[in-house]
């Protein structure tokens, strides 16, 4: 008698590991501050807060230069809060042609936050750069921050779900 062996119907493809391999139990965000004691209310303003069941790890900088680099370091940074005037009148906004075209990451949300709207005048910038909400900070409360948090890391996880969905139906 022949020993018979049955192969496989098919032939399953591999699955991809995903670049972005997040900690599940917490968001990362990045702030991207230069004034150190704005830096320290945001901290406070969101220490508490939790988002679909998982807490916020806040990573911070106080220069452009350093965030690319944290961001390089992070491709699972969910949401960045990026001021403008940093090392100069517009160092936020060259960071954000570094983050979607240096860099390549198009999911990640970015809110900008000006103390000097006037440098940055809000139509212009929502018209010319790829950012998800532009607010002046002396407007921005904590209950709206949180708002703007949580909308924001809910609709960075429907894109990535949408990322994955494609990416498993490109097997």
């Amino acid at each position: 008698m022949k020993e018979s062996r049955e192969e496989p119907l098919f032939n399953f493809k591999p699955e991809a590991t995903s670049s972005v391999t997040a900690d599940i139990t917490t968001w990362k965000v990045l702030s991207v501050e230069d004034d150190a004691g704005y830096q320290l209310a945001l901290q406070f303003a969101i220490r508490s807060l939790q988002v679909q069941g998982r807490s916020i790890q806040l990573l911070t900088t106080q220069s452009a230069r350093d965030a690319a680099t944290v961001i390089a370091e992070n491709p699972d940074i969910s949401l960045i809060l990026l001021d403008v005037v940093m090392e100069n009148d517009d160092a936020g906004l060259r960071l954000i042609g570094t983050i979607r075209e240096v860099l390549g990451n198009a999911t990640v949300r970015i809110i900008l936050l000006t103390g000097q709207p006037g440098l940055a005048p809000r139509e212009d910038v929502m018209k010319r750069y790829d950012i998800d909400d532009y607010w002046c900070k002396s407007e921005l409360t904590d209950e709206h921050l949180a708002t703007i948090i949580t909308s924001n890391l809910r609709t960075w996880e429907h894109i990535n779900q949408l990322k994955r969905a494609r990416q498993g139906l490109q097997m």
